[in-house]
């Protein structure tokens, strides 16, 4: 009997020795696998506080063109100013999906201590992207005056004609 105790006894430390040597293995494995996924995070933390600092950097740069962008711009004519008013509202138009029908400059008329350039744009398209292009407009920077806006339902289905009448306002003292 003592014979067989001390092979079932024998047989318990083996066992409880190979799976102390698993366990012991299996948290290492899962040590080293956790050290390396903090340092791919540590590097990540450190790549994105540099994509941080050149952004704010490239957001600086594009700020101050901006600015001498809109410095330059003041020294257009008025015929310069309002050939880049016309593309950009062509690009407005296009960036709504509208179809632009007609782009074309008017008479030049005085109003007060003003010159104004009148233009007429027609277009076509949805309705709600024809209310977005007017928001658009109205919302520009540049010194534009819409006076008239008729939206005209077309025979086609849920297509509509945008006609706008308006102008480019500068001072009567500026040359045309």
């Amino acid at each position: 009997m003592k014979k067989i105790d001390l092979i079932f006894l024998t047989l318990i430390v083996i066992l409880t020795l190979a799976y102390g040597c698993w366990a012991i293995s299996a948290t290492r494995d899962y040590r080293d696998l956790i050290l390396d996924q903090k340092k791919e995070a540590a590097q990540a933390e450190q790549d994105l506080g540099l994509a941080r600092t050149r952004l704010l950097k490239l957001k600086k740069a594009l700020g101050d063109l901006q600015e001498d962008m809109k410095q330059l711009t003041s020294y257009l004519s008025p015929d310069q100013r309002r050939g880049a008013l016309f593309q950009e509202m062509d690009s407005l138009i296009r960036e709504a999906g509208l179809t632009l029908v007609n782009l074309q400059p008017g008479q030049t008329g005085n109003v007060d201590l003003y010159r104004k350039k009148n233009m007429q744009i027609i277009c076509k398209g949805r309705i709600l992207p024809i209310l977005e292009l007017i928001r658009n407009l109205e919302s520009l920077e540049a010194p534009l005056v819409l006076d008239k806006v008729r939206i005209i339902p077309l025979e086609s289905e849920k297509q509509y004609r945008l006609l706008i009448n308006g102008g480019l306002i500068h001072l009567s003292e500026e040359a045309d």
